[in-house]
């Protein structure tokens, strides 16, 4: 089949030959500026060949490089989001920080998540101009060859010394204008490599859309319980569990702000609050228990908060000696009744969906 096709090509090229004949006979002065150029190529084909080879070389050039410079963009981009996430959520957190002592063990994990960035960013630059240094050093390999080639043909009587910088000229073209694609290609490469990072933050689920999008952090392990006693499942995303935080019901938060509007002084400052630390996974592992469900935890780094203070406990004395207020409510209740609370609004929803 292969040779058949070979000979019903050739078959199409005979009526050629003549004509092609004519160009390789005629002098470069009869024919138009378009025909001599293309008459040089027929009767020099090897300097042609050394000039058009630019082309495989720098299109190898830019597939080998396009995978590495793109996970390096994409490592650096993760980088530069991690440290700037970070800084975020401690100037969000200012105060808290400052309180807790964080300050000094915030600025040296923000300073190894820049150092992060500063090295991919390194690296990346290393790669990128490995590359397009390589990209350069084909058109300077190219003039060389054809100097080389040209010399011997112009020797043996092949070729003339203007032919020669005809095509040096010809290759100096077509090398600048691979080298435009190729700029043009890293750029589209970062554009992509931004375009995707934007869409892994527009993209991200929050962090209450595991239950509820009306949730908040905390009571988040709640609404996911509840989730998986209704679908069946038995798996829990939590974030950080060994975290210990102060914890009140909401209704005594309420009796509180009731006691200080009676018995509370203007301009004076209270920490509504237990007085008493509990870790978080002591509160999942009470809610677990509440569970009609046979629950496991498992930690997910995505829900990892990138600033989390260990321990965060306030004290009730000055609230407690003006009004006289103390929590009333045990956790175990306040648990019970969430659990409650998530599971009647799993059902109102789903009584609106049907």
């Amino acid at each position: 089949m292969i040779q058949f096709e070979s000979i019903h090509l050739l078959w199409l090229l005979l009526p050629l030959l003549p004509f092609l004949g004519y160009w390789y006979r005629r002098s470069y002065a009869d024919l138009s500026p378009r025909r001599a150029v293309l008459a040089l190529v027929l009767r020099t084909l090897s300097l042609a060949l050394v000039v058009l080879a630019q082309v495989p070389l720098m299109a190898l050039s830019n597939w080998l490089s396009r995978k590495p410079i793109k996970r390096g963009i994409t490592r650096r981009n993760q980088a530069w989001a991690k440290a700037q996430g970070f800084l975020v959520e401690c100037l969000t957190a200012i105060r808290t920080v400052k309180t807790q002592n964080f300050a000094t063990q915030a600025r040296w994990q923000w300073l190894q998540r820049y150092r992060r960035f500063s090295s991919e960013d390194f690296q990346l630059e290393r790669l990128q101009v490995v590359a397009r240094e390589f990209r350069s050093a084909i058109p300077m390999l190219s003039r060389l060859a054809l100097m080389m080639v040209g010399a011997v043909l112009a020797i043996q009587g092949g070729t003339t010394v203007g032919a020669i910088f005809v095509f040096m000229i010809l290759g100096g073209q077509l090398a600048n204008s691979m080298l435009q694609v190729a700029s043009v290609s890293d750029q589209y490469q970062d554009a992509r490599a931004a375009m995707d990072s934007l869409a892994d933050v527009l993209g991200a689920k929050p962090e209450d859309s595991l239950a509820s999008s009306t949730m908040l952090p905390l009571p988040a392990i709640a609404g996911r319980i509840v989730a998986c006693e209704q679908d069946g499942s038995s798996v829990v995303k939590v974030g950080t569990l060994d975290a210990r935080r102060d914890f009140t019901d909401v209704r005594d938060v309420v009796r509180a702000y009731r006691s200080l509007m009676t018995d509370g002084h203007a301009g004076e400052v209270y920490n509504v609050c237990s007085g008493h630390d509990r870790s978080i996974r002591d509160v999942a592992d009470i809610l677990v228990g509440l569970s009609t469900a046979d629950i496991t935890l498992e930690t997910d780094p995505a829900l990892v908060r990138p600033v989390d203070l260990s321990v965060l406990r306030g004290d009730n004395t000055k609230i407690s000696d003006c009004t006289g207020w103390s929590p009333t409510i045990p956790i175990e209740q306040t648990l019970e009744d969430l659990l409650g609370f998530w599971r009647s609004q799993r059902s109102k929803r789903q009584g609106a969906q049907t």
